[in-house]
C-alpha cells in the first residue's frame, strides 16, 4: 500500500466513522484500521468478565430442594447492589418486550392470514347443491 492509498484510507475512516481492512501486499495480513476511540471503546466491551473467587456461583448459594432459603430484603442492599439490580431488570423487560412486540405482530399477521384465507376459501361444503330429478 502506498502512502496516498494509506492517506486516502484514513481519510474515508474519518470521514465515515467505520473502520476499514487493510491488507499487506507483502505479507498477505489483514489489519483493521479504526479510530482510537473506536478501538479503545470495542477493546473496552470485548473484555472478558471475570469472575472473582469471592464470588460465588449460583449453584453454589442455591439451597438444596427441600431445605429452607435465605430470603432477602430491598431495605438490606446498598445503593450498588440497587443499582445493579435496577439495571439488570431493566435489561429484562426491554429485551422481553422487544420479543413480546415481535410474537404480537408474528400473531396478528397469522390472524389476518387466517382470516384472509377464510375469506377467500368459500368453502365448498357450504355452496354444494343436490341434483333435483
Amino acid at each position: 500500500m502506498t502512502n496516498l492509498q494509506f492517506q486516502k484510507a484514513l481519510r474515508l475512516v474519518k470521514k465515515t466513522g467505520k473502520g476499514m481492512i487493510i491488507m499487506d501486499e507483502g505479507t498477505d495480513s489483514a489489519f483493521v484500521l479504526t479510530s482510537i476511540e473506536e478501538y479503545e471503546s470495542e477493546a473496552i466491551n470485548s473484555r472478558p468478565i471475570a469472575t472473582s473467587p469471592k464470588q460465588p456461583g449460583i449453584w453454589d448459594v442455591m439451597p438444596e430442594a427441600g431445605e429452607e432459603g435465605e430470603t432477602w430484603d430491598m431495605n438490606d442492599l446498598s445503593v450498588e447492589e440497587k443499582g445493579d439490580l435496577e439495571r439488570q431488570y431493566k435489561a429484562f423487560v426491554e429485551k422481553n418486550s422487544q420479543e413480546t412486540e415481535v410474537t404480537s405482530e408474528i400473531q396478528t399477521e397469522k390472524k389476518d392470514e387466517k382470516k384472509a384465507m377464510n375469506d377467500e376459501d368459500f368453502g365448498e361444503e357450504e355452496f354444494y347443491l343436490e341434483p333435483v330429478d
